[in-house]
């Protein structure tokens, strides 16, 4: 049986916590025309000692890129990408394992006409609660994992969103779509990328016969990256996210709503601890928005769907447990659910 050439994508930053058991998985797997392309973020822990290690045990299946800053995840992921010789790439973060079949059933999935990605089922290192299979957008963009502690396994179906954890990638696609956004250094470059995909009518599917497990933490450990950072990435690329995909015409429609939100958003995240970060965003888009506007240009010239359409797969509530409370709940969710009802036939 012809197997065509998959490049396993990893980006490290110190990583070795992780590292040595997900290429361990990675090895055991069944499907045996891989590549592996390590893009390491200038670690400075022992990550770039292991990545030698197993380039010296598999030379000829392991490319290594040791970079002399962090480029951050979309950046890495692009490098690699371009790399790449294969016409199909997995995106896979180091901090997970993957099961010893985990590429046949997302390559039986990909070869199929107008697939861009295929997500595999995720859990998390019990290996019997669910992570994710998928992601999930609402309509102003806030996301979240799909499934998230669900029990049950979801059967095979098209989803709207991927998850960079670990997915499957036509690369014809992936470049296609412009590939990550590389001004969002890490968080909803995965979001951004399912969202281009479909503008551009290409499918995006998961399969729950092909398993990885993920220790997915909402909260990244301090020695890493403060909270606080992440919000501020997650917010700010969010805003982009929005700012790029939708066309004028529903940014227009859109903008009491999203001021609304970003009003509320503001007294929230002082009354939390991280407003400056908050503000700290609107002064990130400013000072990038000729990039921004350039991104946007491109895929506004080459979608094809409309934004009816993109509209008919978004959530037009928050209902993921991180964001739950009582203003969201009993106020907020009211609000967005008759807004978008409205919008909906109005666009």
């Amino acid at each position: 049986m012809n197997q065509p050439l998959v490049s396993v994508i990893l980006v490290t930053y110190n990583s070795e916590k992780y590292l040595d058991n997900c290429l361990k998985s990675v090895f055991k797997n069944k499907y045996s025309n891989f590549e592996t392309i390590i893009v390491d973020n200038n670690s400075s822990d022992n990550t770039q000692s292991i990545i030698k290690e197993y380039k010296k045990k598999y030379p000829t299946k392991i490319k290594a890129i040791f970079e002399k800053k962090n480029l951050g995840y979309s950046i890495a992921n692009n490098l690699a990408v371009n790399y790449s010789t294969a016409d199909f790439v997995f995106i896979l973060n180091p901090d997970t394992i993957v099961s010893q079949d985990f590429l046949t059933p997302l390559m039986q999935e990909i070869e199929k006409e107008n697939i861009a990605a295929v997500q595999p089922l995720v859990y998390l290192f019990d290996k019997k609660t669910i992570n994710l299979s998928g992601k999930v957008t609402q309509f102003i963009g806030f996301d979240w994992l799909k499934d998230f502690k669900a029990r049950s396994v979801p059967k095979k179906q098209r989803i709207y969103s991927f998850s960079g954890s670990g997915v499957l990638i036509n690369k014809n696609y992936f470049l296609l779509a412009g590939g990550f956004d590389e001004l969002y250094f890490m968080y909803y470059e995965d979001s951004d990328l399912s969202w281009k995909f479909n503008l551009l009518d290409k499918k995006i599917i998961f399969t729950p016969e092909s398993i990885l497990f993920h220790d997915y933490k909402y909260k990244p450990e301090e020695k890493y990256q403060s909270f606080k950072q992440k919000l501020f990435y997650i917010e700010r690329n969010r805003l982009i996210t929005v700012l790029k995909n939708y066309s004028l015409t529903t940014l227009l429609l859109l903008l009491p709503i999203i001021l609304f939100m970003e009003v509320g958003l503001i007294l929230f995240a002082f009354y939390e601890g991280w407003g400056f970060k908050k503000l700290q965003t609107y002064l990130s888009i400013f000072n990038n928005f000729k990039i921004i506007y350039k991104n946007r240009q491109f895929i506004q010239s080459k979608r094809i769907i409309s934004d009816r359409k993109i509209l008919q797969n978004l959530e037009s509530k928050i209902t993921f447990e991180k964001f739950s409370n009582v203003l969201i709940k009993h106020l907020v969710n009211p609000i967005f659910e008759i807004y978008f009802n409205i919008i909906k036939k109005i666009i």
